[in-house]
């Protein structure tokens, strides 16, 4: 049909901290690529095995070995490529490995409410960052407080909440936290990728700011919030705020 070029791509996990699982998914796809080779004489030029470089969201959980991934990988290109095709490139799609805990999601709690449980909400919500709500994810919370604390509280356990009517605007569900007060900060960790990237301006809520920690220890903003005049640039209405 004219097609003069060919490559081979997967996307089969997402956030996978098993090591073996990239070279079990490289030897599907050589599998594949010998057997294109040996039905229609084509080689290919590319395999692509994909996404799915996790990185770990709880503090219990180990870091992806890339060392031994890397070992797998060329393990299984090794065996493939003996077998009288053209070794392709290989393409991999680490996005979340690189920036996931490179950035955090940081609110001020504005409010504290105790009921059947007790409420922490923040001055963020699920718009910053929606992966609790869509998929209930687990991020790690840190707690800085406003004040020193004069005397030691016990843990309690909390929901950490956002500012938005949806029941699902969460980031923490009966969390073990320090004792939280109006003021506080709250840190939500491995925000730096599946967040502002998701993020909308669902109830007219503005996307944060973001700030860049520089290797100086220096912060320096990188991009503006949003105003309520950018909500209407597009909409050919002349809004006055």
């Amino acid at each position: 049909m004219g097609a003069r070029r060919f490559g081979l791509h997967a996307m089969t996990g997402s956030n996978v901290l098993n090591p073996d699982y990239f070279a079990a998914v490289t030897e599907r796809l050589l599998d594949l690529a010998a057997e294109i080779k040996r039905c229609l004489d084509i080689d290919l030029e590319c395999v692509n095995i994909g996404g799915g470089f996790g990185v770990p969201y709880r503090p219990e959980e180990k870091s992806l070995d890339l060392e031994r991934v890397a070992q797998g990988v060329r393990r299984a290109f090794d065996r493939h490529c003996r077998a009288g095709f053209k070794e392709p490139a290989l393409m991999a799609e680490p996005g979340r490995l690189i920036g996931a805990d490179a950035g955090w999601l940081i609110g001020r709690v504005h409010v504290v409410k105790q009921g059947y449980r007790r409420f922490v909400g923040i001055d963020a919500g699920m718009n910053d960052l929606p992966r609790p709500a869509i998929y209930g994810a687990y991020h790690h919370l840190s707690v800085l407080p406003r004040r020193k604390r004069k005397t030691a509280v016990k843990p309690e356990k909390v929901n950490v909440v956002g500012r938005l009517c949806e029941n699902n605007d969460q980031f923490a569900k009966d969390r073990l936290l320090p004792r939280v007060e109006v003021g506080d900060v709250i840190v939500i960790h491995n925000a730096g990728a599946h967040a502002y990237a998701m993020g909308h301006n669902y109830n007219n809520r503005l996307r944060s700011a973001e700030y860049l920690l520089t290797r100086r220890g220096a912060l320096r903003r990188i991009r503006r919030a949003e105003t309520m005049e950018d909500l209407f640039r597009t909409t050919g209405i002349q809004a006055d705020f």
